[in-house]
């Protein structure tokens, strides 16, 4: 604890850091909030979950589009320009959507501007996490400062995600209802705003390499760290199973506000009944990974969540079919007990998944492999979410969610399968 306060306590008293630290906090609450507010709407005004998926993949495909579009950006402009636009052009559009609900009736063109508008969000916001890492080593030098800060930028992004998609969000929609939530998330996005511009700005150095040079060395070594990880084994399964997971993730997303109201007959707002108890699931399994995680092997956690998760989805499913004959079975207790395991063993798989990625690969090459598998972990789930979406609308979701759990089972025995095969290889070498 001594050594925890040793870290911290000296950014807490640099005023640049606490300026960007408070930025990110909120920012991020926002981000992470919206999106729940965003489906909640989508819900209310459509009841489809392929509508929902179009929604859900229009703040994701920005990831796969724009990350290293704004690597380029950020290494060419001050940072604080950077973090200052991308939160005052957050708060504009979130105003947007208030304006939109008010002027246009519902139907196509509501729809439309509300994608457009998350699409434009969402891009937006891929150049404010690059820009807020890259200001860090501004703002508190290097050294042990600076592995201090990234240890509290890492649990800040933890919070915050529960506190905008758990606590925040649900509480301003069903409290204030979805105009108004968009209200306290423009202010959020302008507080940001505020915070950053008071962060003083840097000079980046300039390019000597022509544009045309550059782009093909990025592309060079891009296609370096892609042979890299499908040459390593168990670098390629961490980011499949990874992948797997955040795909998954971006499933239940989609399914939770339907799950809610055509399943268990409660307000789109209540998904929170299912978010909630997995977030907690999260953070409890990050505190037990963090202090006893090393003493199991990486890809026994990874298989042994895997499996674990095929079967409570299974368990989940039948839960929800019983419920449905019976009116008297306790189903909510019941749902939020195992979302409560599902967000558990997602962790159980994505921590060890990113660890062991992390790991395996070589210093010099380390962060592009991360990016690519970043880009890969949002790409990979495109097809599923608008195939699963329209299947839920045509063949209902319980069906579906007995689909995808039989599918993540027989993929989560194939690569306990793979990984005891390849272990078995380097024995016999």
């Amino acid at each position: 604890m001594v050594e925890a306060q040793k870290g911290f306590l000296p950014l807490f008293r640099n005023r640049n850091f606490m300026l960007l630290w408070s930025a990110q906090a909120v920012a991020l609450t926002a981000y992470h909030g919206i999106q729940f507010v965003q489906i909640v709407l989508i819900e209310k005004l459509t009841r489809s979950s392929i509508q929902i998926a179009i929604m859900i993949l229009a703040f994701t495909l920005p990831a796969v589009f724009f990350s290293p579009l704004a690597g380029v950006v950020v290494d060419r402009l001050p940072k604080a320009w950077v973090l200052v636009a991308s939160n005052a052009l957050r708060t504009v559009i979130v105003l947007g959507y208030i304006l939109a609900l008010r002027v246009l009736p519902e139907g196509l063109y509501l729809l439309l501007a509300i994608y457009i508008l998350t699409f434009l969000a969402s891009a937006i916001g891929q150049f404010f996490v690059p820009a807020e890492v890259a200001a860090l080593p501004l703002v508190v030098g290097k050294g042990h400062k600076l592995l201090s800060a990234n240890a509290l930028f890492n649990l800040t992004l933890i919070v915050t995600q529960m506190a905008g998609l758990v606590i925040l969000a649900p509480l301003a929609v069903k409290i204030l209802g979805v105009p108004r939530s968009f209200l306290v998330i423009g202010v959020m996005y302008l507080l940001a705003t505020l915070l950053v511009f008071f962060i003083p700005r840097d000079v980046p150095r300039p390019r000597k390499n022509s544009q045309a040079r550059a782009i093909r060395r990025v592309w060079e070594e891009i296609m370096e760290s892609w042979r890299f990880v499908t040459s390593h084994h168990p670098v390629y399964l961490a980011i499949l199973q990874s992948s797997l997971v955040i795909t998954l993730i971006l499933i239940m997303a989609l399914l939770a506000p339907g799950f809610a109201t055509r399943v268990l007959h409660l307000p789109a707002e209540d998904a929170v009944l299912v978010f909630a108890p997995a977030g907690i699931g999260v953070f409890l399994t990050i505190i037990l990974m963090g202090r006893f995680g090393h003493l199991v092997p990486r890809q026994v956690l990874t298989n042994g969540g895997l499996l674990a998760l095929a079967l409570t989805l299974l368990i989940l499913t039948w839960v929800s079919g019983r419920a449905a004959r019976s009116p008297d079975f306790p189903v909510i207790t019941m749902v939020s007990l195992l979302s409560f395991f599902l967000g558990a063993e997602m962790a159980a798989v994505n921590i060890p998944a990113q660890t062991l990625v992390q790991e395996r690969t070589p210093e010099e090459m380390r962060g592009r492999v991360l990016a690519l598998y970043f880009m890969f972990a949002n790409g990979i789930g495109i097809l599923p979410m608008l195939t699963i979406g329209a299947a839920a609308d045509t063949f209902g979701i319980l069906p579906v969610m007995a689909f995808v759990a039989t599918i993540v089972l027989l993929l989560a025995v194939a690569s306990a399968w793979r990984s005891w095969r390849y272990h078995k290889l380097l024995l016999l070498d």
